[in-house]
Formats: C-alpha cells, structure tokens, sequence
C-alpha cells in the first residue's frame, strides 16, 4: 500500500459538532488534533500532502441510524493549493463550512490533473460567497502557469444552509483573468435551498480569462431565486465561455420567479431531462432554458419542462438550435 496523509475522525461524542479530528503524516505522525472547529488542522494536513505530493484521504462517519452525524466543523475558508497530479479523497464526511468572516467555505486554487472526491457525505455551506469555488489565482508548481485545468471533481450532496446570503452560491467557478479549462465535474445533488439567486454559477472571465472545454453534470440542482445554473453574468467576454457540455438529470428551480437554465456562452451543448414538475416546484418557474443576447451557437435538449411562466425556451441569441 502506498503511503498516504490521512485525516481521521478519532473520538466522538454523539453531539454534531464535537467531533475530534486527527491529521497524520504518511508515516504516522500526528500533525495535530482538533474537536469542533477543524478549520486550522485540516488546512495544515491539506497542505502538507500538496506540498510533499501525497495523495490525501478524509474518512468519518455520516448519518446514524438515529438520525445524529458527527459534522466536520469548519469555521474558516479552506483553500486548496496550486498542485498537480494530486489525489484529495473525502469518504463518509459531513462538513458544516460556517466560516465566521462568511466568506467561500472550500476553495480551489490552481491545479492540473486533480482528482479530488467527496464521496457518502453532504457538503452545508453557510455564508455570503459560494460553498465551493474555483478559482484559479497562483502558479501551478513546476509549470508556472495559474488556471485550474485536467480535473475530475466530484461531490455527492453541497446545500447552501437557510441564513446564507443571497448573493451567495453553493457551487461557483470563477476563471477572472485564467482559465479554467478541460475538466470534469460531476455533482449528485446541488441545493441553494430557495435562499440564493443562483445554485450553481459560473462567473464571467475577466481580459485574459476563459470557461472553456469543460464538462459540467449533476443528477438534480435546485432551488434558486433568479437562475438555478447561470452561465456567465452578463455579456461581457461572452465568447471566453465556449465549447462546454453541461448534463443534468432535474433542474428544480422552486420559485416561480427563476429560470432552470440561463446563459451567456457560446458554443455549448445543453442537455437536460426535465426542468420543474409538480412537486417541487408547485408555483412554476419563469423561464426554462434561456439564452442571452450574445450567445451563439449552443445546442440544447430537453425532455420536458413544466410550469414555466415566460416560456419554455427563450432564445435572445443567434444561431442556437434544439438538437
């Protein structure tokens, strides 16, 4: 068995926020322990696997039998470092991400050919920015270039928690002035709990930045205020967002006032099963798929889309078509 850095639930009390946590070294060592808030220890063991390049492993516990969970308890916003060829593994983990300064609860910094999943666990974010973001900021080691690039990302269950802030997001990627850029993102269930403008989001580049060759899928994302995936948050640098897949089971909008599916990009494929239905969005939805001014040539499907208020399909672009 290869060495790997390990972070362990290691004692529990039965209340949700009182477990202890362990970092451990590859051959052993402790690195440190925390009960409750974990924030600094999972950080320091993270970033001791990225920078010795060792694979990382979380293991706890998730929900009981009872009904009780033993939540990994962040206060803080953890950070991922620039790395490459990283393996980062989260198994039957239940994080509560409440950082104090409401701030991101994870975010990715950097990297090229990531694997990273969160499996048998619910990611809760509560705060005013997004649960998870990506965002590359600093150089990639050994490559000298900042984009985040070649991932395979995968999460089970994130939820945004009912006292987020609107403008909040549970999943974001946030390219600014780099590149995001041929990875693989699959989620389970994404919720914004009818508390967030968007559930999932991906932000406009800035000059020098672009969203593109990625494949994004989720089984369900729901509820959302004003779009429950928003592709671009405008129509500046419309055509650095291109070249995309994007593959959903369900979106579940949840409030008359949002759409299931708006974009700016161009150049994407869109392929949804259904977008609302009776029982969970009761009141409608506005719009079903919608495509900005400025976008070009997406292609898009769907199976069925119920309820919706401004229509089904709204097409402001050029050269979009249903396939």
């Amino acid at each position: 068995m290869f060495p790997e850095v390990r972070f362990d639930l290691t004692n529990w009390s039965g209340v949700a926020e009182q477990g202890t946590w362990t970092g451990y070294k590859e051959d052993g060592t402790v690195i440190g322990s925390a009960t409750g808030d974990v924030t600094s220890i999972l950080q320091d063991t993270m970033d001791y696997a990225v920078v010795n390049g060792y694979s990382f492993r979380a293991t706890g516990r998730t929900y009981q039998a009872n009904g009780s969970v033993p939540f990994l308890c962040l206060y803080g916003t953890i950070t991922i470092k620039p790395s490459i060829c990283n393996v980062m593994l989260f198994d039957n983990c239940c994080i509560l991400s409440r950082p104090v300064n409401r701030g991101p609860g994870l975010v990715f910094d950097s990297f090229e050919d990531l694997t990273f999943e969160y499996r048998g666990g619910q990611f809760v974010y509560e705060g005013d920015v997004a649960g998870v973001r990506f965002e590359p900021t600093n150089l990639v080691p050994a490559d000298n270039a900042i984009l985040c690039a070649l991932a395979k990302v995968k999460f089970q269950a994130i939820t945004i928690r009912p006292n987020s802030g609107i403008d909040a997001a549970a999943v974001e990627w946030n390219p600014g002035s780099h590149k995001i850029w041929a990875g693989q993102y699959n989620f389970g269930e994404v919720d914004g709990l009818g508390v967030v403008h968007e559930t999932m989001r991906v932000m406009s580049p800035t000059n020098g930045g672009s969203f593109e060759n990625n494949m994004v899928t989720a089984s369900m994302v729901s509820n959302s205020t004003r779009a429950t995936v928003q592709v671009g948050m405008g129509q500046g640098n419309q055509q650095k967002i291109r070249h995309n897949s994007w593959k959903f089971g369900s979106l579940q909008p949840g409030t008359a006032s949002s759409d299931g599916f708006n974009t700016f990009g161009c150049y994407d494929r869109i392929e949804v099963g259904v977008i609302g239905n009776d029982n969970m969005a009761p009141n409608g939805l506005n719009r079903g798929i919608v495509l900005e001014p400025g976008s070009v040539g997406n292609r898009y499907s769907y199976n069925e889309i119920y309820g919706s208020n401004g229509g089904d399909v709204v097409n402001a672009g050029t050269d979009n078509v249903r396939y």
